[in-house]
């Protein structure tokens, strides 16, 4: 007994680091769960049928035992590591808090979390029933599930984010291309369990054509939430390309790694038309590395952020209005054509002037920055300086 309280008794040393590899086990593991949260999802929405102990929910529980046991396999190595100094140069075994990797310290919180989550669900069950529509996202079970999963998937993402801070360079890594696959496969799995969610907030988020409905809509009240669904994904969108620009400029087809789970899990709620929802978020991602390596958001300059603001929602919205015109026929009217990407384009323009760049460090990158938006700058000024001579 008095050895498990001294295990979980935080022995005060630095925390530790894991190698690129240890940190693509967990990611590749993070797939299982997030793949699995999916193919129960697309179950769901086939047959309607919900139950704990299908055979997907068993696929769910697996990768959430992968994961899990691999965050817990990386503290146990470093507890079990020669003695070193801890904060005050006493030799001792590393514990707590302390052996539990950088970046994984949410999976001691997560564990708890899912498996409390998981038992209240199976008494909700039984006093209130199966919860339908925006009930599943509301009732404490599956919210808690929601955050305890998307808490147990972030531990590659945040341990290579703080490497990235630090600017440490990663033990490991195979080749400079491969650097950030980690992060983007964990950043890839939160957001695909976030994506499960949506559809229950706001319905029309789970089709373009189900957006298309909603905004010819003549009471108005589903088009409010259309335009709300569509508010929403810019924000969070936009959000997740500055958080992960913060540090370090990734490498170009990050986004597009990171948006092959949000991909399947959008288009897990659709019939037909999963294709092409699977499409069109992996289009947004393509875009999204685009515009990354256009403007260069890292370095965290007024303009290239409002360029990003701006850019982003004018061309996924206007994009949006023309596959529902042409795949649906849905007219939606002059005003909706050019007032969705309109409204939208403010929306990352008022995003962006929040972002107080004066208070990041400047990345590596800072120091000779000129990006291809600098280029093009520089030489359309020189044609207007010809033609004005």
């Amino acid at each position: 007994m008095a050895y498990k309280m001294r295990l979980l008794t935080d022995s005060h040393h630095a925390r530790p680091t894991v190698s690129w590899f240890q940190d693509m086990i967990a990611a590749a593991l993070g797939l299982v769960l997030s793949f699995g949260l999916i193919s129960d999802s697309i179950y769901q929405t086939r047959y309607g049928d919900y139950s704990a102990v299908a055979p997907l929910q068993w696929a769910v529980y697996l990768g959430a035992l992968l994961v899990a046991g691999w965050s817990a396999w990386l503290a146990w190595q470093r507890h079990r590591a020669p003695a070193t100094a801890d904060n005050q140069g006493n030799d001792r075994p590393r514990t707590g808090l302390s052996a539990i990797p950088t970046g994984y310290g949410p999976f001691a919180i997560a564990v708890p979390l899912i498996i409390i989550s998981g038992l209240v669900g199976l008494v909700w069950h039984v006093v209130f029933g199966v919860e339908q529509s925006r009930d599943a996202v509301l009732s404490p079970p599956h919210l808690g599930l929601a955050v305890g999963y998307v808490l147990l998937l972030a531990g590659p993402w945040l341990s290579q984010r703080a490497l990235r801070r630090d600017r440490v360079d990663q033990a490991g890594v195979p080749h400079r291309l491969l650097r950030d696959v980690p992060t983007a496969l964990a950043l890839g799995s939160m957001f695909a369990v976030f994506i499960l969610t949506v559809p229950y907030v706001f319905p029309v988020a789970s089709s373009l054509k189900t957006l298309a409905v909603s905004m010819i809509d003549p009471m108005g009240a589903a088009e409010a939430t259309g335009l709300a669904a569509s508010v929403a994904a810019t924000i969070v969108s936009l959000a997740v390309v500055v958080v992960s620009t913060r540090h370090h400029r990734p490498v170009f087809g990050f986004f597009l790694v990171a948006s092959v789970a949000p991909a399947f899990a959008a288009g897990s709620f659709i019939g037909g038309d999963t294709l092409l929802m699977v499409v069109a978020v992996l289009a947004v991602g393509l875009l999204e590395d685009v515009l990354v390596w256009l403007v260069w958001p890292q370095l965290r300059r007024r303009r290239d952020l409002l360029v990003l603001g701006v850019a982003w929602p004018v061309a996924v919205w206007t994009a949006a209005v023309v596959v529902i015109e042409f795949r649906y026929g849905a007219w939606l009217g002059p005003e909706a054509i050019v007032g969705l990407p309109l409204l939208n384009a403010l929306v990352g323009a008022l995003l962006m002037l929040f972002v107080k760049s004066e208070q990041l460090p400047p990345p590596p990158e800072a120091d000779s920055a000129e990006n291809p938006f600098d280029d093009v700058i520089r030489r359309a000024k020189a044609m207007t300086d010809r033609s004005e001579d």
